[in-house]
């Protein structure tokens, strides 16, 4: 009897402890744990390479591991993507990428995955506008530009087919009611030497390289798109503000990881970039390539879907494909 009554109490204690003993929350899953990759969509010297290339020494410093930064151009952004979603869903690589990722969807373009379901958002890093852009000889303003294109035909020359200044000429085109001609040219360069040339009349041009073209007096700002004013083109009217209301959209430069990243290691990825984006020394450079940080996301898991749609529908009304 005394040996039983002896076994019941131990069994009653052991149910007991495991109540007593402290709550201890399950450990969080380690990162980093090797090199991080950022693997860019474009080739050396745009804004997104110059960003990657400003942040990953102070992610390195924070992290305690190497920050790479590896170009990966062509097929507007498609190879980059394809080769991040063959790596492990562990935030070890990331793509840095512009708003031609979402686009894609809008173009009807042939992927081997989808920008959207495929992928999240961790951070929008900086945005750019585009101008509307002539020669110092030509109209001085948005209206004066409308009217001559309504005499006689005008040309844009656009960075390539189905490229954001190809769609906003187009759009252009149909909020105006005029009829200009796109004239695609392979990148930026060869389209702004066109327009100072004279062989083409006007450019959508990414603010970037608008600034020093500004600066020097070589063209002409006529309209920037976005709803506010760029900080470092402060004289130049926004289209709304110029009558023409749907030019809203700007180029966005996005951090993306695999949408498989556990909600643990995406968190912390948004934490420490928001962190490191914030640096002073990085606001500098930022300023310095002539782009801004974008007003901070509702939800970033949202972001890659609502940027998609309003690409989407854009594309849509200006009937721009890559046909």
């Amino acid at each position: 009897m005394l040996l039983r009554k002896r076994a019941f109490l131990r069994s009653a204690l052991a149910g007991l402890l495991p109540a007593a003993l402290p709550f201890r929350p399950a450990r969080a899953e380690a990162f980093p744990t090797r090199p991080v990759q950022i693997i860019v969509a474009f080739p050396p010297g745009g804004p997104s390479d110059a960003i990657a290339r400003s942040i990953a020494p102070a992610l390195s410093e924070r992290w305690g591991v190497p920050v790479i930064v590896d170009n990966r151009p062509g097929a507007a952004g498609s190879i980059a993507a394809a080769l991040v979603l063959r790596e492990p869903a562990d935030g070890h690589t990331l793509l840095f990428t512009a708003s031609t990722h979402v686009q894609a969807i809008g173009l009807k373009l042939r992927l081997s995955y989808d920008p959207v379901a495929d992928f999240q958002c961790i951070i929008q890093a900086a945005v750019s506008p585009l101008v509307l852009m002539v020669r110092p000889d030509g109209p001085r303003t948005l209206a004066a530009f409308i009217a001559l294109a309504r005499q006689r035909s005008l040309s844009h020359a656009s960075f390539g087919v189905a490229t954001t200044g190809h769609i906003y000429g187009e759009y252009l085109n149909q909020a105006a009611g005029i009829a200009m001609i796109n004239v695609p040219f392979s990148g930026g360069s060869p389209a702004v030497s066109s327009l100072l040339g004279g062989q083409t009349d006007c450019s959508f041009i990414e603010a970037t390289q608008a600034i020093p073209l500004v600066q020097s007096g070589s063209l002409r700002p006529l309209a920037v798109t976005g709803s506010t004013r760029f900080t470092h083109l402060p004289d130049v009217p926004t289209f709304a503000e110029s009558g023409f209301r749907g030019f809203e959209l700007r180029g966005m430069h996005s951090i993306l990881a695999r949408s498989a990243v556990p909600a643990g290691i995406a968190d912390r990825l948004a934490t420490e970039l928001g962190t490191v984006m914030g640096e002073p020394t990085i606001a500098a450079r930022l300023a310095a390539l002539g782009v801004e940080r974008p007003p901070p996301m509702p939800d970033r898991r949202a972001a890659l879907r609502l940027e998609a749609e309003q690409w989407t529908d854009l594309i849509r009304r200006t009937g721009v494909s890559v046909q």
